[in-house]
Order: structure tokens, then sequence, then C-alpha cells
């Protein structure tokens, strides 16, 4: 084979490689992103999710110290004794 036959089939070869590979890192790139974007959704609603239980645990929490408090202060009008 001639020279000029061998270096146009390393061309073609070294060109379709070099394509190839920049194809495959565009895949993985754009792979990567997509991933990065879901985990982020996932951990933004993680911790959207953990605040709202949050409030709501405080809320229930508030109302069982309304209701304790309002036990104790009828307990302590019921010891409450009027003198005649």
């Amino acid at each position: 084979m001639s020279s000029a036959l061998i270096s146009a089939v390393a061309a073609i070869v070294l060109g379709t490689a070099s394509t190839l590979a920049v194809g495959l890192i565009a895949h993985l790139s754009a792979l990567a992103s997509l991933i990065v974007g879901l985990l982020t959704g996932a951990v933004a609603f993680l911790v959207g999710t953990l605040g709202v239980t949050k409030t709501a645990l405080e809320i229930h929490h508030k109302r069982l110290e309304i209701r304790n408090t309002k036990r104790e202060l009828q307990t302590l009008d019921n010891r409450i004794v009027i003198p005649s």
C-alpha cells in the first residue's frame, strides 16, 4: 500500500475515534447533568417535607401544652375553697 493510502486510512480511523470519544463525553456529560438535577430535586423535596413535618409537630406540641395548661388550671380551680 502506498503511504498516501495509509495516511488516508489513519486519518479516517483517528477522525472516527475522536468523533466517537467526543460523542461519548457529551452523552456522559448530559447524563451526569441529569443525575445532578434529579438529586438536587430530591434533596429539595426532602428538605421541604421535613420542614412541613417539623411545623406540624410544633403545632401539635403547642396544642398539647395548651391542653395541659387548661387541665392544670381546672385542677387548681377545683382546689380553691372559698371560706364561708
